[in-house]
This record gives structure tokens, C-alpha cells and sequence, in this order.
């Protein structure tokens, strides 16, 4: 499964307008890489509530599909891997404990600091973020929502 497409795209088209420019280490690829943090969460999220819808579609029940979906996105608020590990624990302690065992502290730093960073964007003065940093963040980001997809979808115990 492909993740995080609308990012991705987002950051080419911000690194090619970055060389076309001559601008790297300037103010304006700072404010890219800003905005990219924001696209970033957003995505994270819907990502995660497209995991959600595929798991419910599992049970075959389209009322109980919907009922779990509007839940998700009542209950999960923020994207941090620890709310993201408490809402998978939702669906039982072998989901959470398998999520929180296909991630590395390298990962969860990584990851955890993009979403700190998004916030100080949104709420406060802004991050020091570069485009560069933002391609390991996203390779972050992905690995925390394919454990999330194989903490949800597989065998829990697996």
C-alpha cells in the first residue's frame, strides 16, 4: 500500500521550486517545510482512519463499519505515537502491544518530534525543519502507519 501520497507530492513540488530558486537553507524552504509538517499530520490522520475503515469493513456489517469510522474520528485527537498506540488498544492489548513492538526508539523519536514540530507551527513561533529532514520524517511516518495497518489488519498474535 502506497502511504502518505498527498506529502510526498507536496514535498517534490517544494524541492523542485527549492532548486529551481537557488534557495535552499533560505527562510523559504524553512516555510515549506512548515507547511509540509501540516500536510503531513493531516494525511497521518486520514491515513489512519482509512486503516480504521478497512478493518471494520472486515466484519461484513456496513452499520457497524460506519458506527466505528465516526467513532475513530471522535476519539483519536492527536497523532503522537502514544494516542495512536492507546487507539489501537481499543481494538485489544495484543493490537497495541504488537504496534508498539514494530517500533524502534529511533522512529518513534523521529516521527514524535514531527508531530511536536507541527504544533509549533500551528500554535506557536514555528520548527527548524528542512526539506531534507521532512523525506526522514515522512520514511518515519510511513513505518508507524504500516505497524499500524499490521497491528489492525493482521493476526494479533502473529
Amino acid at each position: 500500500m502506497e502511504w502518505l501520497l498527498r506529502t510526498r507530492l507536496a514535498l517534490d513540488e517544494c524541492r523542485q521550486h527549492i532548486d529551481a530558486t537557488s534557495s535552499s537553507g533560505s527562510e523559504v524552504e524553512a516555510f515549506l517545510a512548515q507547511y509540509l509538517l501540516i500536510v503531513l499530520s493531516a494525511e497521518i490522520q486520514e491515513e489512519i482512519y482509512r486503516v480504521v475503515e478497512m478493518r471494520a469493513n472486515k466484519c461484513g456489517d456496513r452499520e457497524i463499519c460506519e458506527f466505528t469510522l465516526a467513532s475513530s474520528k471522535k476519539i483519536l485527537r492527536s497523532v503522537k505515537i502514544n494516542e495512536l498506540s492507546g487507539f489501537v488498544g481499543g481494538f485489544g492489548v495484543e493490537r497495541k502491544a504488537k504496534f508498539g513492538g514494530l517500533l524502534d526508539d529511533r522512529t518513534i523519536f523521529q516521527y514524535n518530534s514531527a508531530i511536536d514540530n507541527r504544533h509549533s507551527v500551528a500554535h506557536r513561533s514555528g520548527a527548524q525543519v528542512t526539506l531534507a529532514d521532512m523525506l526522514a520524517v515522512i520514511e518515519s511516518a510511513t513505518l508507524v502507519l504500516q505497524s499500524a495497518m499490521a497491528a489492525l489488519m493482521d493476526d494479533p498474535v502473529g
